[in-house]
C-alpha cells in the first residue's frame, strides 16, 4: 500500500546544488519535491493533483483509486479533513 506523503513528496538523494558563485552546497537540509519514478503512479498523482484543482477534497480524490489508498487511509484523511488538521494526520500517515 502507498502513503499519500510518500507519493506526493519524495527526497531528492542527488548532489546539494551551489549557490549562484559555485561556493559549494546550499543548504543540504532542504528537500527537493520530486515526482515518483513508476509511470502508473505519476498518473496517478497528475489526476489527483487535477481533481484538487477543480474543487476536489483530498479525501474524494483518493477515494478515485481503492486499489492505490485503502479505506483506512481514506478515513484518516477525511477524519483531519474535517478537523481542520490535515498536515499533522498526513505526517501521522
Amino acid at each position: 500500500m502507498i502513503l499519500p506523503h510518500q507519493l506526493i513528496v519524495q527526497e531528492d538523494r542527488s548532489e546539494p546544488a551551489s549557490d549562484k558563485e559555485g561556493n559549494g552546497p546550499k543548504d543540504s537540509s532542504v528537500k527537493t519535491p520530486t515526482g515518483p519514478k513508476n509511470p502508473k503512479l505519476k498518473r496517478i498523482i497528475y489526476q489527483i493533483t487535477k481533481n484538487i484543482e477543480q474543487g476536489s477534497s483530498l479525501s474524494r480524490a483518493l477515494q478515485v483509486y481503492p486499489d492505490v489508498f485503502d479505506n483506512s487511509i481514506i478515513g484518516m484523511v477525511k477524519s483531519g479533513e474535517a478537523a481542520g488538521n490535515l498536515a499533522s494526520t498526513l505526517n501521522r500517515i
